[in-house]
């Protein structure tokens, strides 16, 4: 899904271009927007209404969201759902076809291996050049189990706002699916973004209860974030041993109910330090 991220989508449709069909490739603008209908071409693009911001917009949109996956799962074999500013890759000691490795999982829900790239201004200071890959430009990566989505499904799924958790007890995290997500990948990109997602988040304020409430950071507090990635120690090479991370979120696990429904939850971690991407990642997009 996709509002008015003209920075990201190409780089997901650039990516996702080379191992699906692009008419397997669905695209919600969430609004009218010509200018990414021209940049999906090709793609099935559905665009949704946007109504003026309100209390519960975001968990509402989870709820289509969710809807709409479960009814591709009836004439697909799996689906997977990020948003634009989310690209999933396969490990490439693993292998290259994403498409197969995904489509042969067996378990309802699969959540990935989450990750943030990190711009530090200070170590990688040209700003991003979309003539060339993300990840040959970006090399610091925050691990994040936030990131690491229950996105890939076989049944239908409704998931909690935000997709971090899924209405599911049938979720099975593959470290080999790394998630990364983008948000931070250039911090002029971001912090233009910031400032253009201020106007989409007039809403009440308080806890839990707007769409996006981080965007609504004044300048100081942009800055501030930033500033407090930058500080982030540098502990080497990403391990590849991802054990760690998978143990502390099934030791963590529980199953809670709601409206009748059950939802598996989890504690979502970040690393406190930064760390390098081993060579092997780069050029994946």
């Amino acid at each position: 899904m996709v509002y008015d991220d003209y920075e990201f989508l190409p780089i997901w449709k650039k990516y996702w271009s080379q191992h699906v069909e692009p008419k397997c490739m669905y695209v919600i603008i969430h609004g009218s927007n010509r200018r990414l209908r021209r940049m999906v071409r090709g793609c099935n693009v559905i665009e949704m209404r946007r109504p003026p911001p309100y209390r519960q917009m975001e968990a509402a949109r989870w709820t289509m969201l969710g809807h709409f996956v479960s009814s591709l799962t009836y004439m697909h074999d799996s689906v997977l759902y990020t948003d634009v500013d989310e690209i999933i890759t396969l490990d490439p000691a693993v292998g290259t076809d994403v498409q197969d490795y995904i489509l042969s999982r067996e378990s309802d829900v699969t959540a990935s291996y989450g990750l943030e790239v990190i711009h530090r201004e200070d170590l990688e200071p040209d700003g991003f050049d979309p003539e060339k890959g993300v990840l040959d430009q970006r090399r610091l990566v925050r691990v994040n189990a936030s990131f690491g989505k229950p996105s890939m499904v076989k049944k239908p799924i409704a998931w909690r706002r935000g997709g971090h958790f899924a209405y599911s007890d049938n979720i099975v995290i593959d470290p080999n699916l790394t998630a990364f997500h983008l948000r931070f990948f250039d911090m002029d990109l971001f912090r233009a973004r910031a400032v253009r997602r201020r106007k989409t988040t007039l809403a009440p304020k308080g806890k839990n209860n707007t769409a996006g409430r981080a965007w609504r950071a004044s300048d100081d507090g942009l800055d501030s974030m930033i500033a407090s990635l930058h500080d982030m120690p540098i502990a080497g090479i990403l391990p590849d041993d991802r054990s760690s991370y998978v143990d502390a979120i099934e030791k963590s696990k529980s199953l809670v109910t709601q409206n009748d429904q059950v939802f598996t939850k989890h504690k979502t971690h970040a690393s406190p330090e930064l760390y390098r991407l081993p060579e092997r990642y780069e050029g994946l997009f």
